[in-house]
């Protein structure tokens, strides 16, 4: 008996943290010195910079002492574009010691050591596909080496690799996903493996054909309720029964949404005026700079429109950004982060906004913030001086003001006019953009008619196609398009730039009666 009391005694002596320090220690081989080393903490999706230092004599180090006992992630990246663009997940608590071996570039992938068992098993993930998550960082650096390329000289063979890079990526992170999973369902369940859950869930909800949904399923039957109400567990939910996605005439989603003191508050409530959503977090360079201009609009247009700020960030994380950038219009969040309101709407990033009729329907929906833009959308959307559609006669050819559109990818660009002349059909578009900020319209811009005819863009009056063409300062410019003459029995068409150009416009269902 007291043999095994002076054991449990030891063993809990050697259990109990010598220090009360989070320590981590970096020992690296063919690793220059002089490269800025950085310790990212998360709060809420939003990475911070919280210590820096430099490597020398191939070491690094940073000690600190946390606020709480609570296990938390950190993430070590280094400055430099010898390494992919990716960081070094570290699971750590009061009192742990974690020590970082590497000999290249590869730092997803580098050896750690620590007692932390969340670590463990990152480590019994990554180590059982290091080849893998090695060829993939590899062919990541060569991808944005491509990418800068075609960026500076616009030599399209370099984007055309850097795509098939991509591609060959996507292939390698699959496989080791579907290997993860394996793992994962002969493990037990800690913190560590509800965040790789996440990404499997993640995974499927952004790319919905991905050969993972069978063992989602199986791993989201492992959890019990409380782990199902997780975030990891709700993530995993939805991207196992995708809700769908609001667009462009539909009802807007509503559900409960709080304020800083807790009150609950509803879209619907704000029926009887327009309604700007502005979907934000913290760690988004666009989202604090748009908030001047959301105060400007809410003050401009306080009898006509409600700006809502809708805040991503979990309750910490939204009370500490909302004392640094207060805000005096609706600042609200549901509180479920990546896996509330934001799914109904499709958020993918960041800024997102949606404008929302009086009736409660959603009218436009746009992404990105560039100065006095949301002023331009906000006001041409409230003040809607588009006519309705009207056909007409001119010089014996038909005329089609403000044609109705079924869908439109991008709303930088709208058609005004339709002309059908004999040798060309003749487009009057009207653009509305940042100001100062750059569009361009490809060579391989067409017409593609109901039925089936394909028009190629002749020539551009007011606008260079293939080009930057930067926007005045109002935000808005005309010019007219030339294309080949659509048939003569055509009854709508499509406007595209092609498949092949990344994020090109595209209007679907053009009216011609």
């Amino acid at each position: 008996m007291k043999i095994n009391l002076l054991f449990g005694i030891l063993f809990l002596a050697s259990c109990t943290p010598k220090h009360d320090e989070v320590r981590i220690e970096g020992q690296l081989k063919n690793i220059d010195d002089g490269i800025v080393v950085q310790l990212f903490s998360t709060e809420g999706n939003v990475g911070k910079c919280f210590m820096t230092d430099t490597i020398k004599d191939g070491k690094f180090s940073f000690v600190y002492t946390p606020e709480d006992n609570e296990l938390k992630t950190v993430d070590v990246m280094l400055r430099s574009n010898k390494f992919p663009p990716m960081s070094l997940q570290l699971w750590v608590r009061k009192g742990s010691d974690t020590e970082i071996y590497g000999d290249n570039p590869y730092i997803y992938s580098w050896n750690v050591e620590s007692h932390v068992d969340e670590q463990r098993f990152r480590q019994k993930l990554i180590k059982s596909s290091l080849k893998e998550w090695e060829d993939f960082q590899r062919l990541s650096i060569e991808r944005i080496k491509c990418y800068m390329a075609y960026r500076s000289g616009n030599d399209a063979k370099f984007k055309t690799k850097a795509d098939s890079l991509s591609n060959v990526c996507d292939e390698i992170t699959l496989g080791i996903y579907k290997n993860n999973a394996r793992i994962m369902l002969d493990s037990d369940i800690n913190e560590a493996w509800m965040h790789e859950l996440g990404n499997l869930a993640r995974m499927l909800k952004f790319k919905k054909d991905a050969p993972i949904r069978t063992e989602l399923q199986q791993l989201y039957d492992m959890l019990d309720e409380e782990q199902k109400k997780s975030d990891a567990g709700r993530a995993a939910y939805l991207a196992l029964n995708p809700p769908v996605v609001a667009k462009v005439g539909d009802i807007a989603p509503d559900g409960d949404i709080y304020d800083l003191e807790g009150n609950i508050h509803h879209i619907s409530d704000l029926k009887g005026k327009f309604v700007l959503l502005d979907f934000w977090s913290d760690g988004c360079g666009p989202c604090i700079m748009a908030q001047p201009e959301l105060k400007a609009i809410s003050e401009t247009f306080k009898d006509k429109l409600e700006v809502v700020s809708l805040n991503m960030q979990d309750k910490k994380g939204w009370k500490s950004v909302s004392e640094e950038h207060p805000m005096t219009w609706n600042n609200w969040n549901d509180l479920k982060g990546d896996n509330g309101l934001n799914t109904l709407y499709g958020v993918k990033g960041i800024p997102y906004f949606v404008m929302i009729s009086p009736e409660g329907k959603i009218l436009d929906i746009w992404s990105g913030y560039g100065k006095d833009y949301l002023t331009i959308k906000v006001r041409a959307i409230i003040e809607n001086k588009r006519p309705p559609m009207t056909i007409r006669k001119k010089n014996g050819n038909k005329i089609v003001d403000f044609p109705r559109i079924k869908s439109s990818e991008y709303d930088v660009i709208s058609i005004q006019q339709i002309e059908l002349a004999e040798k060309a059909t003749i487009l009057k578009v009207h653009a509305t953009y940042i100001p100062n900020y750059w569009i361009m319209l490809d060579k391989n811009t067409s017409l593609t008619s109901d039925t089936g005819v394909k028009c190629k863009l002749l020539k551009a009056d007011g606008f260079k196609i293939g080009e930057k063409v930067f926007m005045p300062q109002n935000g808005t410019m005309d010019f007219t398009l030339y294309f080949e003459p659509l048939p003569e029995d055509a009854k709508s068409f499509d406007f595209s730039e092609g498949e092949d150009v990344e994020g090109g416009y595209e209007i679907i269902g053009i009216s011609l009666y």
